[in-house]
């Protein structure tokens, strides 16, 4: 009976203003202790956490439903301190049924991150602050993440060798443009290991040279690039001298590119380059002949894709095809009769209103998939 009146007041509990709390404190200890536990979101300010450590760890044990803790340091923090909030959520009896957790303005360390992952195992939204270089191979430890807000510390003391010990492999980086250009900067600098590269809507052209020209990764293999005004020919003179191992670039509505970059660039990895795409760059319409001769250089090509390039012209892409004959997936609006031509293709990814009768005929006597 006890337990019934116990869950029942919990209910009412939710359903009341937070200006109640003061005064269902007045009531009994008992009834505090239903309405804390009953409680799912939490935000507290700290002047000074050394004074208020432990009854922190004991206010976070009495909320043992939350789902959101929002917790704000007004002075500044060190970074013992951090790590000792930050255990001490981890800890708490609510950890793992956090969802939401806003840690600011001190920065954390990447120790505290890890041990947080492995306590708030069902985390969606994570709001902290890190310490620059700034390198996000950690958020892989947070399978449930939907949300990240980073603010970043620009401390002149931190060490920077703890970042050329990480072994990061592939960085994507997407419509973050104010803080691209330092992260490339620092990725040039200490990933060594570095073997795939994404930059869309976002970098200066001073920082990407920079990159082209610094980036200590011998590893380095695949570029994937979306930028419309940033993008010229001179980068693509730097990536021929230093990015001889590329096997994988893709392109997209790079609109100040030329024929004369991607030529040069065509030279230094002729015979590489095994994927190919210039999805939405005007280069490919503005310049007769462009698309034949990438296909003299880039012989051993397996994948194609010309999408989004409406005036392609036909016999260029033609001649390019007839140079590729190691093509097994393609990509483009316009296509004809290569299709009877190409012995290896196996899959064709085509708008059906532009294949023709003929073509499809083929295809299907080829056993090429189309989609």
């Amino acid at each position: 009976m006890n337990s019934l009146f116990d869950e029942l007041l919990q209910e009412i509990f939710l359903k009341l203003p937070s200006s109640s709390s003061s005064s269902i404190s007045l009531v009994s200890k008992r009834w505090l202790h239903l309405y804390r536990s009953s409680k799912l979101t939490l935000s507290l300010r700290f002047n000074n956490p050394h004074h208020h450590f432990f009854s922190f760890i004991s206010l976070l044990n009495q909320h043992s439903s939350l789902s959101s803790l929002s917790l704000i340091l007004l002075s500044s923090s060190t970074t013992p301190t951090t790590s000792l909030l930050l255990s001490a959520i981890s800890s708490c009896s609510s950890s793992s049924k956090l969802v939401s957790l806003n840690f600011l303005p001190a920065p954390v360390p990447l120790s505290s991150i890890v041990t947080l992952s492995n306590s708030c195992t069902r985390l969606t939204s994570l709001s902290i602050t890190l310490s620059t270089p700034i390198f996000l191979n950690w958020v892989l430890c947070f399978p449930c993440l939907k949300q990240l807000s980073i603010v970043f510390s620009y401390d002149d003391h931190h060490d920077d060798a703890c970042c050329s010990e990480e072994g990061i492999q592939q960085i994507e980086l997407k419509t973050c443009r104010t803080v691209v250009d330092g992260i490339l900067l620092e990725i040039a600098q200490h990933c060594s290991s570095l073997e795939s590269l994404l930059v869309h809507d976002g970098g200066s052209r001073q920082a990407l040279l920079h990159f082209f020209s610094s980036c200590t990764s011998n590893y380095l293999h695949k570029l994937d690039f979306r930028l419309p005004m940033d993008l010229q020919n001179n980068h693509f003179f730097v990536m021929a001298i230093n990015f001889r191992g590329l096997s994988c670039l893709r392109l997209q509505s790079c609109c100040l590119v030329t024929g004369e970059g991607l030529k040069a660039l065509g030279m230094a990895l002729s015979n590489g380059l095994e994927e190919l795409a210039l999805i939405n760059c005007h280069v490919v319409e503005r310049e007769k002949g462009l698309l034949a001769t990438l296909g003299q250089h880039f012989r051993q090509l397996r994948k194609l894709d010309l999408s989004h390039n409406e005036m392609l012209f036909d016999k260029d892409f033609i001649s390019m095809l007839v140079s590729c004959i190691h093509l097994i997936d393609l990509k483009s609006d316009a296509i004809e009769l290569f299709v009877k031509n190409c012995s290896s293709l196996k899959r064709l990814e085509v708008e059906g209103c532009k294949l023709s009768d003929a073509a499809q005929i083929w295809a299907s006597d080829k056993f090429i998939e189309i989609v």
